[in-house]
């Protein structure tokens, strides 16, 4: 008989572990049916304050995931006593998101921000 029989099996504990971790925690693959935006944002900040202090509200927005800071200066062009931070992050849609919905998450973004003391660079 030249038949196969392949047998998968589940750790359903494990699973479930990783289901209860926060989303920002866990491991992310994409599929080709993902619709997966990707946008960079480049905050002004005090220089006292960390990154933390903008990234860290950011990060509990329900509608973005995987956040990476990837620029973090102080620079003669910047207004004395303020650092530049720039991040990316990824938008997870459903496949039928439009630029307007997209436009939307990031101005979300952009709130979180300025609501804990960034200003949108220019």
């Amino acid at each position: 008989d030249s038949s196969q029989t392949t047998v998968i099996s589940l750790g359903m504990d494990a699973l479930n572990e990783y289901m209860s971790k926060p989303k920002d925690t866990r491991v992310s693959y994409a599929t080709l049916q993902d619709q997966i935006v990707y946008r960079d944002v480049c905050f002004v900040i005090d220089k006292d304050k960390t990154w933390h202090t903008v990234l860290d509200p950011i990060k509990k927005l329900d509608t973005i995931w995987n956040i990476e800071l990837f620029d973090l200066y102080a620079w003669n062009k910047l207004p004395e006593g303020k650092k530049s931070i720039a991040f990316s992050f990824s938008i997870n849609g459903d496949g039928n998101m439009t630029s307007e919905q997209i436009n939307e998450i990031v101005q979300q973004v952009v709130k979180t921000g300025e609501a804990h003391g960034a200003t949108l660079r220019s």
